[in-house]
């Protein structure tokens, strides 16, 4: 017969009366002064040793509950655990890979800033060397144009009189 009629807390064991204090109720004396006594006192003996022996079976079986309960939470708690730390690596992983990427996008990213400053610089070149040559261009043509002006009325007449040194005139119409 259980002390504490409760549920153990923190794995202990359930108290149970000590059977020796049971068994000192049935002192030697009283037990052989009739037959009909030690009848009764081995009845009650047997009563006693059967109550023991389902205690003890029921603690038993209260143990072995808490036990596998216990055992089972145990498996449950490591299994989660272990899910974590599945979960976390593979974040991990995750996390390690995208970071190589960024790193690689970056890279790509400061090389085409480095070719598009390097093609301005270029296009600048181009334009200041196109402008040097139209003004150039211009300047020529202007002078052509002059040139051509001046000339408008004057004709060029070539004569051939010595083939070693031909007479050049010029004549205005």
């Amino acid at each position: 017969m259980p002390i504490e009629s409760a549920r153990p807390r923190h794995g202990k064991r359930v108290k149970h009366k000590d059977p020796v204090s049971t068994l000192r109720a049935s002192h030697p004396r009283a037990v052989a002064q009739t037959a009909q006594n030690s009848q009764e006192e081995i009845n009650r003996l047997r009563d006693v040793i059967d109550q023991l022996q389902r205690d003890r079976r029921d603690g038993e079986r209260q143990t072995s509950d808490d036990f596998t309960f216990t055992a089972e939470l145990r498996w449950k708690i490591n299994q989660l655990e272990k899910e974590k730390l599945d979960f976390t690596s593979k974040n991990n992983e995750e996390v390690s890979q995208y970071e190589v990427q960024v790193a690689r996008l970056r890279a790509q990213v400061e090389r085409g800033e480095a070719q598009r400053q390097t093609m301005e610089y270029n296009v600048a070149v181009v334009k200041r060397d196109a402008a040097v040559e139209r003004r150039n261009a211009e300047e020529k043509m202007n002078d052509l144009r002059n040139d051509n002006r001046r000339l408008d009325g004057v004709c060029v007449c070539v004569c051939f009189t010595d083939v070693q040194s031909p007479d050049v005139y010029l004549c205005k119409y």
